[in-house]
Order: C-alpha cells, then sequence, then structure tokens
C-alpha cells in the first residue's frame, strides 16, 4: 500500500521535474496554451492554479522564487492575473487524440477566460547594425596559442 505518498514523479528526479514544470508554466503564459501529455498537465495545474491564486492576493515573491527571479515571466503573469474575475479554476484541459509515436493521452492546456494582450507596433524594434568588412580588409591571425603549443612539443 501506498501511504503518504504525494505528487507525481513522472520518471524524474526532484530537479529535473522542478525544471519541466517551470517550463511547462513559462510556456502557458507566454503563449496561452499548451500541448503536453495528461500526466505532465496533471502534474503542472495545481503549481499553476497557486501561481495565479498568489498573484491575485499580491505575494509576488513567491513567484519570482518559482521561477527563478525571471523578471519578464512575472512580468507577463501579472498582466494575466489581472484580467481574472473568478477565484479558481483558471485552466481548462481539452482532450486531443493520441500521440502516434507512443499512444500517450494528449491534452492542451489553456486559460478558461479569454487574455487580451497589447499589441506591439512593428516600428518599436531597434535596428540592428550590420558590421561589414571593408574590401580586402582581414581579421588578425591568432597565432600565440599555436606557438605556446609548439613549444611545449
Amino acid at each position: 500500500m501506498k501511504k503518504r505518498v504525494f505528487g507525481r514523479y513522472l520518471s524524474r528526479g526532484e530537479g529535473a521535474r522542478r525544471a519541466l514544470y517551470v517550463s511547462l508554466v513559462r510556456a502557458l503564459v507566454e503563449r496561452g496554451k499548451i500541448e503536453t501529455s495528461k500526466a505532465k498537465a496533471k502534474a503542472v495545474i495545481p503549481e499553476i492554479e497557486k501561481l495565479v491564486t498568489q498573484g491575485l492576493k499580491g505575494n509576488w515573491s513567491k513567484i519570482l522564487s518559482f521561477f527563478g527571479n525571471d523578471r519578464k515571466i512575472t512580468r507577463e503573469l501579472s498582466d494575466l492575473v489581472r484580467q481574472f474575475n473568478r477565484k479558481s479554476g483558471f485552466i481548462r484541459l481539452i482532450n486531443l487524440s493520441k500521440r502516434t509515436g507512443d499512444q500517450a493521452a494528449m491534452v492542451r492546456i489553456e486559460w478558461v477566460d479569454k487574455i487580451v494582450t497589447e499589441a506591439k507596433e512593428p516600428g518599436d524594434k531597434k535596428k540592428l547594425e550590420v558590421k561589414t568588412k571593408a574590401k580586402g580588409e582581414t581579421r588578425p591571425r591568432k597565432t600565440a596559442k599555436r606557438k605556446v603549443a609548439k613549444q611545449l612539443k
């Protein structure tokens, strides 16, 4: 009998499992929906619910510690949280067809409420300067390593 067993292992160690949860939550926050296996989805949903609830309460230190002080994702999550008018049930699971390789049950995780994001203007991006060499110009040769290697032999 398995007593006092908490959580799901997903055939991973503790660090790899935590990294998986962080990457799945980060992808959901960035894209709005993700497709994954049903086992991974069931394991990550409580983490998502906890993070959104903490965001609604204004407890950003727990969210920052979950994402490893990733300010960009935390900012996106804070914008998301402001749009929710509910206490729980932020996530929807939609069953998909089984994966062709191993017949694993697949699901789509998405937000229940429609998320409105600000459209960025295409002209806001900085133009990258491309440095080109003048005709006939060459890079200086790196010979110091070669000389040292020859002296050691």
